[in-house]
């Protein structure tokens, strides 16, 4: 690599790490905050639900920013903004007042990942990208890793909702790590008649659907899976106050699936450049189902934390290998938006299960919840199969032209 790659991808290593610490911190103390208030399964979930539901609204506007305004502009005000609503958050008391504030910085913070994503392609050579990608991996694991620990510590010390100032504080390290990245955020957009029919395609979300079939298959395959695992975040801190104290239980899951997190992205730090990327792609999402099937069979306190790791080790292997599938096959003028419309379809799947999750949860007991959240699994891996045996006879298509 080069010395301005170099430097971006350490800037970028280090905003990476420092947000996921504060995103995972503010999570945890989300969830604290709304546990110790005496919120039932139900109601937690439907808190959750509510910031996935307005980051999946606001997210199709966020590609449309990404790819019709400067990308940088998009990251740094985005950021700006979801700072001072986690500010907010620190100072706020009571559950609606924090659910307000809570879904307004889920909004704010929606407009960067679209823009960030579509721009660290043209930050970075094309051969470069996997090990970028799994170095970005590694920081981001990092980051789980320490932010419920970080959660638990300042809950412990102050309250849950302080730990909203550590994400405010991250979002003004990113922004300031965005403007002091060197390089294009955006590619050339050529001649006037190219920029022209690449608008027109980029608003045809029809178009691009039969244009790039990447979108639309992915689109599917992540839906299924994110309706059954949305109920897994409804699940554990249900199962971690039944089994013990739900502050150190639940933390303790957490920081355990952040370990299992970055010995899955080590995984894909070690494979990275090479081939068989559909093979591991279905591994990993084997893995992760027949997870759930032991998770739904024992629970029990230590099991559930060392399956947990499991699921998100599989899920750090699966989550790059699929990206990297996706950012192959679409193009930068409309990777902002194919990725935002991606994230609006997974985003709203993760709502519905995690709403479902709580009245199952409540009615007929977390074990039939894992068994749901383990078929929908399966299905996801039979769409990843379909999708698989569609990419290889396109490609065989093209080696027999």
């Amino acid at each position: 690599m080069g010395q301005a790659i170099d430097r971006n991808l350490r800037l970028l290593t280090c905003s990476k790490f420092a947000a996921q610490l504060g995103t995972s911190a503010a999570f945890a103390g989300l969830v604290l905050a709304l546990t110790d208030s005496g919120a039932s399964p139900t109601s937690l979930g439907l808190v959750l639900t509510a910031t996935v539901v307005v980051d999946a609204v606001a997210t199709p506007f966020a590609g449309i920013a990404g790819d019709r305004l400067d990308r940088r502009r998009v990251m740094v005000v985005s950021d700006v903004i979801a700072a001072a609503l986690y500010t907010a958050l620190c100072f706020s008391h009571g559950t609606f007042s924090i659910a307000v504030l809570a879904v307004a910085a889920t909004a704010a913070e929606s407009f960067f990942f679209p823009a960030s994503s579509a721009a660290v392609a043209n930050l970075f050579r094309h051969s470069d990208l996997a090990v970028v990608s799994s170095r970005l991996s590694r920081a981001t694991s990092l980051g789980s890793l320490l932010g419920p620990v970080t959660a638990g510590i300042v809950a412990s010390i102050l309250s849950p909702r302080f730990a909203f100032g550590v994400n405010a504080m991250t979002f003004l390290l990113s922004a300031s790590v965005t403007m002091a990245l060197r390089g294009q955020f955006q590619a050339d957009g050529g001649d006037s008649e190219t920029r022209q029919r690449e608008t027109v395609a980029t608003w045809d979300i029809v178009g691009v659907f039969r244009a790039y079939p990447a979108v639309s298959h992915f689109m599917t395959m992540w839906g299924c899976i994110q309706l059954g695992t949305g109920g897994l975040w409804v699940v554990i801190p249900t199962l971690a106050a039944r089994l013990g104290d739900s502050d150190r239980v639940y933390t303790a899951w957490l920081t355990a699936g952040a370990v299992g997190t970055v010995l899955g992205a080590t995984i894909v730090g070690r494979l990275a450049g090479r081939g068989r990327r559909g093979a591991t792609l279905l591994v990993a999402l084997g893995a992760q189902a027949a997870v759930l099937a032991l998770m739904a069979v024992q629970m029990q306190l230590i099991w559930v934390g060392f399956l947990f790791a499991v699921f998100r080790g599989a899920q750090a292997v699966m989550g790059a290998y699929s990206y990297a599938i996706f950012q192959s096959g679409v193009p930068d003028h409309v990777r902002a938006r194919a990725s935002s419309w991606v994230d609006f379809v997974t985003l709203g799947a993760f709502a519905i299960g995690m709403a479902a999750a709580g009245p199952i949860v409540q009615l007929t007991g977390a074990r039939t919840s894992l068994g749901l959240t383990t078929a929908l699994v399966l299905v996801g891996f039979f769409a990843a199969w379909r999708l698989m045996r569609q990419r290889i006879r396109q490609h065989a298509s093209k080696q027999a032209a």
